[in-house]
């Protein structure tokens, strides 16, 4: 506006007037000029909005295949771990076993067969067909304390 108004101010010398100010209130352009920046600007808009948008579903699948590589990872170790651990509870509980009945081999087999009565009675569903003299009860017919006898 400062430009205009020089400009204005040279040429209007020989007039005997001076402007003071210029100010532009409205720059329009043609119709057709107008719809084709619009048109213009949206598609630039539009093509921005679209590499946003890939990128995002770039970063998105690769979040995922590295959320998923740890999860297999940190299963695989939790699974391992578990393993491991199980298999130690298990060494110990056979050598505890093995130790029992090394000091009493009468009270293991005893704890055996209440094991297994625990086993078999536990659901209330359990059905057996024996005989009296079985050997399977007979914990049940003579305590074992008196048995040991």
């Amino acid at each position: 506006m400062t430009t205009i108004r020089g400009q204005v101010n040279t040429e209007m010398q020989s007039f005997g007037v001076t402007v003071v100010d210029v100010r532009i209130r409205r720059a329009d352009l043609p119709e057709e000029n107008t719809q084709a920046i619009l048109s213009r600007m949206q598609s630039e808009r539009q093509r921005i909005a679209a590499q946003a948008r890939a990128e995002g579903a770039e970063a998105s699948a690769r979040i995922r295949a590295d959320a998923e590589r740890d999860r297999t990872v940190l299963l695989a170790d939790a699974r391992a771990t578990a393993d491991n651990l199980r298999g130690e509870g298990e060494a110990d509980a056979t050598r505890i076993y093995a130790q029992s009945f090394g000091q009493d081999p009468g009270f293991f087999a005893i704890w055996r067969t209440l094991q297994g009565y625990r086993d078999v009675f536990d659901g209330g569903t359990a059905r057996l067909v024996l005989t009296p003299d079985n050997d399977y009860l007979r914990y049940l017919q003579v305590p074992p304390a008196a048995a040991g006898r």
